[in-house]
């Protein structure tokens, strides 16, 4: 039997589906979205153990991923998953809109877990 938590599919503690994103055991998701010159993002785990503090709550054990893309060097963003939620913050950290943060405030209406 494979360990399932929420949305995240643990396989022999190194193959993951984060939110139906294929993980490989690098840690390297090997698209996110891909058309040649439209989009080419690209991402990787940096983390599966991340404490996330949003409007909505405080949540731990959340995956944390590191977003890029080829077609805008210095666009970089952080994404934190958290079990049985989903996507929590996205957060960038790159040159462009360094600090802009998006962070979940609530689900179907409720401000609070």
């Amino acid at each position: 039997m494979v360990p399932s938590l929420g949305r995240y599919l643990i396989v022999s503690g190194v193959v993951l589906v984060v939110v139906g994103l294929l993980v490989t055991a690098s840690g390297h998701i090997p698209w996110l979205g891909h058309l040649p010159g439209e989009a080419e993002d690209q991402a990787e785990v940096a983390s599966l153990s991340e404490t996330v503090t949003v409007p909505y709550g405080t949540f731990t054990n959340c995956i944390m991923t590191k977003e890029h893309t080829a077609l805008a060097p210095g666009d970089i963003e952080n994404k934190y998953y958290c079990p049985h939620i989903g996507l929590m913050r996205s957060h960038d950290i790159g040159t462009i809109d360094t600090g802009k943060s998006e962070d979940l405030t609530s689900v179907n209406g409720k401000t609070m877990p």
